[in-house]
């Protein structure tokens, strides 16, 4: 029998156990432990390893990292044309982007994508890794993106009908789930396509997912994109039918008409980080496109702390760093009692 271990990065009230496992390929972060890119064959006894000794996480039990709790970060999408060089007044490449954010945002928590984190090298991971922990700065997020600035740039459909696309997808997933692991980082979120797929599908793949993710202590996250956007059921309805080992990352701003509040209410439970934009405020600091402060009270009633991701959008970066710096101080004015739902209890 497998000796259980608890969760380091759980929160207080919230621990679950799942089996220690050694097999030969899983090791931590930084020490040159998978080949870029990944083969097939690694794949295939990495996978019969850890497949018979995953245990299923309680059901509805929410994995959230109280160290986080009130942190407001930035989704590194914000940077993507100052990181490959289109069209910016400054150029800063992954490496940097430690240092920038703790220096010129002063923050410590960072929310990468697979437009931004583009490489599955050992070698500029661990650089990577070694630049975040020289900032003090982590990478909690990792969105597996299948565009970048409207062009495609990956290819992994994990809710068709053809199985072998589907495995060869779900490789592709295990390949960024352990680029993410070495660079720390705890939760990895997959996109949805645009249409409506097959349920049954779906969650056997992110089960599969949760299966790959959980012996390295590591998290399978869901967010409002595509189909789900006009689908506030969508996410208690997956989670539920994966029995509570996946999570969400909810977007608040990426809903449709009519879906955001009963989105929000119903993702929030299930919330281990989430992302926000704030768009043009009209007289006294109101947000005009919708009501931000109720979306924030949503998550406050839910027991979602944060982490909270700002997404800001712009060619200057003497413009973007100012406001990001902005709009995050609006959100950060503590209410001890919690009682104006911002990112830790109040929004300006």
């Amino acid at each position: 029998m497998n000796e259980n271990k608890v969760d380091p990065c759980a929160a207080s009230g919230t621990f679950f156990a799942i089996p220690t496992v050694s097999p030969q390929d899983v090791r931590s972060p930084g020490n040159g432990s998978f080949p870029d890119p990944i083969s097939r064959r690694h794949f295939i006894a990495l996978t019969s390893a850890l497949a018979g000794s995953v245990a299923f996480r309680v059901e509805g039990a929410v994995i959230r990292n109280a160290a986080w709790a009130g942190e407001v970060g930035v989704t590194t999408s914000s940077f993507f044309r100052h990181m490959i060089k289109d069209g910016t007044d400054r150029y800063f490449d992954l490496y940097e982007l430690p240092k920038v954010m703790r220096d010129e945002l002063g923050m410590k928590v960072i929310d990468l994508n697979t437009g931004t984190l583009d490489t599955r090298d050992p070698a500029k991971l661990d650089r990577f890794r070694k630049a975040l922990d020289d900032a003090g700065c982590v990478a909690t997020n990792l969105k597996v993106n299948a565009t970048r600035l409207g062009v495609k740039i990956l290819d992994l459909p994990i809710d068709g009908p053809d199985r072998a696309t589907r495995v060869n997808s779900l490789d592709g997933y295990r390949e960024w789930i352990l680029a993410a692991h070495r660079v720390g980082v705890r939760w990895v979120r997959p996109y949805f396509s645009e249409r409506k797929p097959d349920l049954g599908i779906l969650s056997d793949s992110l089960m599969q997912l949760a299966d790959f993710a959980d012996p390295l202590s590591m998290t399978i996250v869901l967010e409002n994109g595509g189909w789900v956007q006009s689908d506030p059921d969508a996410i208690p309805r997956l989670v539920a039918a994966t029995r509570g080992r996946i999570a969400a990352t909810p977007d608040i701003g990426a809903w449709e008409k009519g879906a955001r509040e009963p989105g929000l209410k119903n993702a929030f439970p299930h919330a281990v980080s989430c992302d926000f934009k704030v768009g043009k405020l009209g007289r006294n600091g109101a947000h005009t496109a919708y009501d931000i402060r109720r979306c924030f009270e949503l998550g406050w009633q839910a027991g979602f702390r944060g982490p909270w991701w700002h997404r800001a959008h712009g060619r200057k970066h003497h413009g973007i760093i100012p406001r990001t710096q902005i709009d995050s101080r609006r959100v950060e004015d503590v209410d001890a009692r919690g009682n104006c739902g911002g990112v830790r209890g109040k929004v300006a």
